[in-house]
């Protein structure tokens, strides 16, 4: 399971994070479809400190998913998992997150900290990542 700031972090420099995401052996990864609309929320903010056009960061955020064979996993998948989510999540925003997770039964990778505040769902930093594959 993936959240956003992972996503950002590979696209923003060429990170650990990104090889992790485009690493042939690595776990099956998977994100909910609100990660599209999380990350066009700040496509603006994210073109102007990178100094490339909106567009073009688009292509290369989906570029990115599909090249990391992350699976997008659509919200009626998942939904009967939001309510359960939403009394977890110490971030209302993160719920989708957490729903997905509770549906897979599978970490969250993400280097969100306060995310750790609940006792339901394992969230691994990219160094407990990186270690739990060695």
């Amino acid at each position: 399971m993936v959240d956003a700031n992972i996503v950002v972090a590979a696209l923003l420099k060429d990170s650990t994070s990104r090889k992790l995401l485009l690493r042939v052996k690595k776990p099956k990864l998977f994100t909910p479809e609100f990660i599209n609309e999380e990350l066009s929320k700040y496509l603006g903010e994210f073109s102007k400190r990178l100094n490339v056009k909106e567009a073009e960061l688009k292509f290369a955020v989906e570029q990115l998913i599909l090249e990391s064979k992350m699976e997008v996993v659509p919200l009626h998948e998942y939904s009967g998992f939001i309510a359960q989510a939403t009394e977890i999540t110490p971030d209302l925003k993160d719920a989708e997150y957490f729903a997905l997770a509770l549906k897979l039964g599978c970490p969250l990778w993400s280097q969100d900290s306060k995310l750790k505040k609940q006792p339901k769902v394992k969230v691994l930093s990219t160094k407990e990542l990186i270690e739990k594959m060695k």
